[in-house]
């Protein structure tokens, strides 16, 4: 029954599927054809577009907005006011914690975390238990691959790539089209600029 998993002032549209055991808050609202899926959990206030489908306990949380198209797979977390736009996926197991935001068609792949206030724009990937941390930005495209790690306040900008296991520290900015290779570190603060590339050289 929806008023068993439907608080008072949720808003269900037509052609919502909100299943059995899922949870929708005081506030929320799930459009016209997307899913909450058993066990799911949309906030207070959350916003939940057309199409989307929020799986098997995933949280979306206070204030959040999942717009169309977009994909929140099993036990990913969108945290408060996080935003997750059109055709974005957040993949089994991440996270995008409060006031995050992923871009159109941004892909936020399996156990990776992105922490409050990063921004993830269109069309960037960030891999594996790849970890995104608090006010990074990651530009248009960009490739953060599997375990690579951008720390507070790092800028990695249009078409850049930072490769498995690399690291770009707190401060740091990789300007357009450049390569942070396989476990290579860009130090705080370091500036790497269009069109470079940093790597681990062999012994």
């Amino acid at each position: 029954m929806l008023e068993d998993i439907a608080e008072d002032g949720a808003y269900l549209e037509d052609g919502t599927s909100v299943e059995e055991g899922a949870n929708v808050e005081y506030g929320a609202s799930v459009e016209d054809g997307a899913s909450a899926e058993d066990g799911a959990y949309v906030g207070d206030w959350a916003y939940v577009e057309y199409g989307v489908f929020v799986e098997y306990g995933v949280f979306v949380e206070y204030g959040a907005s999942v717009e169309d198209g977009a994909s929140v797979e099993d036990g990913a977390s969108v945290g408060d006011g996080a935003s997750v736009e059109d055709g974005a996926s957040v993949e089994d197991g991440a996270s995008a914690e409060d006031g995050a935001s992923v871009g159109d068609w941004a892909y936020v792949e399996y156990g990776a975390y992105v922490e409050d206030g990063v921004f993830v724009e269109d069309g960037a990937s960030v891999g594996d238990r790849a970890s995104v941390e608090d006010g990074a930005s990651v530009e248009d495209g960009v490739f953060v691959e599997d375990g690579a790690s951008v720390e507070d306040g790092a800028y990695v900008g249009d078409g850049a790539s930072v490769e498995d296991g690399a690291s770009v520290q707190d401060g740091a900015s990789v300007e357009y089209g450049p390569s942070v290779e396989y476990w290579a570190s860009v130090g705080d603060r370091a500036s790497v600029e269009d069109g470079a590339s940093v790597k681990v050289e062999p012994l």
